[in-house]
């Protein structure tokens, strides 16, 4: 269960934030928790890399339509005068090598399509056009996206509550302790968690869609633009949580101030043009991740 700690024991950690609820409990923003009642930590250890894709290439069916049907033409002579590394007819990505260690924190950057469906081919919910993708056996993966918060929804009645959600869930849980966890996501148990899910903001379903994977215990976390619906105090609290937590997790998102906020966060970027990935290194003046990103952006954007 899920302990409220006063707010001296969070001093000055949390002094920046108010509870916003017109209720009689006591809000403080999701995952600052107790030490003793943080999120579930990783017990298994693999002891090898928890993903890795290998040379894939990604499309979709009308895509791969025309690569077959492109197939059967005669081989056209290259041009070898200019080189330059571009993506293959048909393909959002191709020849992609990525590995995720254990207990690592990758932001996969770039355009909306090509970076969603990589990291759904790289969770095995989309099967790659070619290559592969290896997870260690017994491996399972909590995957936060629009769609799982609308399958979320669709799969309720009118007025099922989030309370009601977890209870038929998982059943073996006594409701004070779903309470709990509710209000450990800042979703209060007076309120929030007694309204339809169909009621429920932005960012108060994505908060239950969390809170749900949680009580899964995933050693891998999926997180599709984590900060879209959130206000500045819970994005706060989001990375705090997410800091603590030894498992590993793999996320889109282009909130570069997020991103700053967690130390040793590794980044990537699709390129559009190549439909290649590059990882994002610190440059030699100490400009890190996110930043080194944005900087080659604003140099380009400036030659243009």
């Amino acid at each position: 269960m899920f302990e409220i700690v006063p707010v001296k024991t969070l001093w000055p950690i949390c002094k920046t934030f108010r509870c916003r609820y017109s209720c009689s409990c006591v809000f403080y923003p999701f995952f600052f928790f107790h030490s003793n009642s943080r999120l579930p930590r990783v017990t298994s250890q693999w002891g090898e890399p928890l993903i890795i894709a290998y040379d894939v290439g990604y499309g979709t069916e009308e895509d791969v339509a025309t690569i077959e049907a492109r197939a059967q033409d005669p081989i056209p002579e290259l041009d070898y005068t200019e080189f330059a590394i571009v993506k293959r007819d048909g393909f959002l990505f191709d020849c992609v090598d990525l590995c995720i260690e254990e207990g690592s924190r990758t932001c996969i950057v770039g355009p909306g399509i090509s970076t969603s469906c990589l990291t759904n081919v790289l969770a095995k919910r989309l099967a790659p056009v070619e290559g592969t993708v290896h997870h260690p056996s017994g491996v399972s993966i909590g995957y936060c996206d629009s769609r799982a918060i609308n399958e979320m929804i669709s799969n309720t009645g009118q007025t099922t509550s989030a309370l009601e959600y977890l209870s038929r869930l998982y059943p073996k849980k006594m409701d004070k302790d779903l309470r709990g966890h509710l209000t450990a996501f800042g979703l209060s148990p007076t309120s929030q968690a007694k309204t339809p899910l169909v009621c429920l903001s932005g960012g108060e379903t994505f908060r239950l869609a969390l809170a749900k994977i949680i009580l899964d215990e995933p050693p891998i976390l999926f997180l599709e633009h984590p900060t879209s619906h959130l206000d500045v105090e819970s994005v706060q609290a989001l990375a705090y949580g997410l800091q603590q937590w030894n498992g590993t997790v793999v996320m889109i998102c282009q909130d570069a101030s997020f991103l700053r906020s967690l130390e040793g966060i590794k980044c990537v970027v699709v390129v559009p043009e190549e439909g290649k990935i590059r990882r994002i290194v610190d440059d030699d003046r100490g400009t890190r991740g996110i930043d080194a990103y944005l900087k080659t952006l604003r140099s380009e954007i400036n030659v243009i």
